[in-house]
């Protein structure tokens, strides 16, 4: 009997000894030392409501982004605009306002109109170079036309309609006067009515009355833009690397040559503005293949500005 007692007077010992070496809700880590595991989701694996206010409580705390776009000039080398905008949608980056300059201004138009540029990339596929003036067989220049059928054959007329003040993205344009020679800004009427102003610039459209497309408004735009409460403001520059176009082209309109490179060495001074716009963030988009008045390949520029686009969002962490 006394045996008995003694054999379980030691058992009893032994799991009072194993049990106070428990240590209970903890996970041993590789150095020893006990660490807590934390209580994530309750018995039916969701989340304690503990959890979901402190989430609530860090989103509220993280600064919204909202961006503001300068579509910058470029002619038929600012297609590559529409992929920039696509890869901002697909990031859910939302933007507040758009500026576009010359056929910024038409990307940026039917963007904020039809509010995807999904929309916009599909309409710029059926694009073609016939759609464009072309240099005349004799003349040598060329036959520059209204831009309203360019207008009509990219953007959808149910969109054209529009009033650009009802825009869920508000939109504007700089022109200027051939008369005056002062940048004005074009943010109100019918969509069709403010590109056929903004749009327009040599050698392809003629004028639209006394305006045309203020290519050197390009300062100017980003000074329109900060009066906006936005966190970023971001110049995309199409006119970056590679010739704009051929020796051939302006032969006999040498005037149009030198404005183009006038105003591509302007581009290339913008970041030096950086320092100025605190919130001003230039992209030089690599357009090296594409020519300035020659059709090529819009898939090829989509691409371009989705490259473009990607390095933004991993400088801003996004």
């Amino acid at each position: 009997m006394q045996k008995k007692i003694k054999t379980l007077i030691v058992i009893l010992f032994l799991g009072l000894t194993a049990c106070s070496s428990l240590k209970t809700r903890t996970q041993i880590n590789k150095g020893g030392e006990a660490m807590a595991q934390p209580h994530l989701t309750d018995e039916y694996g969701e989340a304690s409501e503990d959890q979901a206010l402190e989430a609530q409580a860090l989103e509220a705390q993280a600064p919204e982004i909202s961006l503001g776009l300068i579509l910058g000039p470029g002619s038929l080398k600012a297609l590559s605009h529409s992929g920039f905008l696509q890869a901002l949608e697909q990031s859910k980056v939302p933007i507040k306002h758009i500026i576009g300059i010359e056929w910024g201004a038409l990307i940026g138009g039917f963007y904020a109109a039809s509010g995807s540029a999904t929309k916009v990339q599909w309409e710029l596929q059926k694009l073609k170079s016939n759609h464009l003036p072309s240099i005349g067989f004799l003349s040598k220049k060329y036959d520059a036309k209204s831009v309203s059928s360019l207008i009509k054959k990219v953007i959808p007329a149910s969109l054209l309609l529009q009033k650009v003040k009802a825009l869920d993205v508000k939109f504007s344009c700089p022109v200027t006067s051939y008369y005056f020679g002062a940048t004005s800004w074009v943010s109100s009427g019918r969509l069709s009515d403010v590109l056929g102003r903004c749009v327009p610039s040599k050698p392809f459209f003629k004028s639209s009355g006394e305006w045309s497309a203020d290519l050197f408004a390009l300062e100017e735009s980003i000074k329109h833009m900060s009066k906006q409460n936005l966190t970023h403001i971001i110049f995309v520059n199409p006119l970056g690397s590679g010739r704009l176009f051929t020796r051939k082209e302006f032969s006999e309109q040498p005037e149009l040559g030198v404005l183009w490179h006038q105003l591509k060495k302007q581009t290339q001074t913008l970041r030096q503005l950086e320092s100025k716009y605190d919130r001003l963030i230039v992209v030089d988009v690599n357009t090296s293949s594409q020519a300035l008045f020659k059709m090529g390949s819009v898939n090829m520029l989509s691409l371009a500005g989705k490259r473009a686009a990607a390095q933004l969002l991993k400088d801003l962490g996004l």
